[in-house]
């Protein structure tokens, strides 16, 4: 992070957010992180494995409002998911043109992964043909999940994720101009967070630790879109240095400083949306780096 006395570039432009409200998004985030999980199958099936399972992870490719999928072994293909249009595709990695497309409108979460899988096949000539193998972890209960189609005639809430994650990838990619250590900017297709990692070196050679920032559309904690710093490692119970307004330390589950979704659409207009977030996010961030470092010199003296 950048000294206090560095002045910081300004923070990117960004749209209005809050229509609809961050707390009605769940319907549609919960069909959308469902759908998410066929492009992070083909990953799964397809893609080269990474020990960090980042090729199952997506990118937001903001030109065209969709999640990107990772390269697949031998081929420019990559799978895509349009979140206006609820719709997947297989693309071409090199310039983004869609080869094909397979609406999930009015489809099962079966027929999504066989429609994909399909698209696949006849994009790649045959190279990558086979039953997409599907992720094994816990997702949030939806009725999609138990054969109900997807709804997307309604697509307002879809439009409003959208911005979110625009929204999300902007910040973070700008905090990364201060952080050139930080992790490349990734959706995680479990939580559905979009997310970069900082590492935090710890004095003394005594290993290193982390700060975790991203944005998650909304999930057991909050049912909402939320903006999330979390320090690794801390104390048991550590000082929590104070917030920019409306921020909060979350220590129930797990702990970090949150800034909520329902705070960043209080603040108004799109410029006092985006200097709530980035405000609340370079704070955060120097917070959570005070935190490590203090709890990596408190295991250096009990290890003396």
């Amino acid at each position: 992070m950048k000294s206090q006395s560095e002045p910081r570039v300004s923070a990117p432009p960004s749209e209005t957010l809050g229509d609809p409200a961050p707390g009605a998004l769940v319907p549609w985030r919960l069909q959308l992180h469902w759908a998410a999980q066929i492009v992070a199958a083909v990953g799964h099936t397809f893609a080269t494995p990474r020990p960090d399972d980042s090729h199952t992870s997506l990118t937001w490719d903001d030109r065209r409002s969709r999640f990107l999928g990772e390269p697949l072994r031998g081929t420019p293909i990559r799978a895509a998911l349009d979140v206006h249009g609820l719709t997947l595709h297989a693309v071409d990695g090199r310039d983004g043109a869609s080869l094909a497309a397979f609406p999930l409108g009015g489809r099962s979460l079966d027929e999504g992964y066989a429609g994909m899988a399909t698209l696949l096949t006849e994009a790649s000539k045959g190279a990558l043909r086979g039953v997409l193998a599907r992720r094994d972890y816990d997702m949030p209960d939806h009725p999609v999940a138990h054969g109900a189609p997807f709804a997307a005639e309604d697509r307002a809430g879809y439009e409003e994720l959208a911005r979110w994650y625009r929204s999300a990838e902007a910040l973070l990619q700008w905090l990364r101009l201060g952080e050139r250590d930080a992790s490349e900017v990734r959706c995680w297709p479990h939580h559905f967070d979009i997310a970069t990692l900082i590492p935090v070196p710890l004095r003394g050679g005594s290993g290193g630790g982390n700060i975790g920032v991203g944005m998650t559309p909304g999930d057991e904690a909050y049912g909402e879109p939320y903006w999330y710093v979390t320090p690794s490692p801390h104390a048991d119970e550590p000082a929590t240095p104070p917030l920019p307004s409306g921020g909060h330390w979350r220590t129930e589950g797990w702990f970090g400083a949150v800034l909520t979704g329902t705070a960043i659409v209080s603040a108004g207009t799109a410029v006092a949306q985006e200097k709530a977030a980035s405000g609340f996010l370079s704070e955060a961030v120097g917070a959570a780096r005070t935190i490590v470092l203090a709890a990596g010199a408190g295991a250096e003296e009990g290890g003396s």
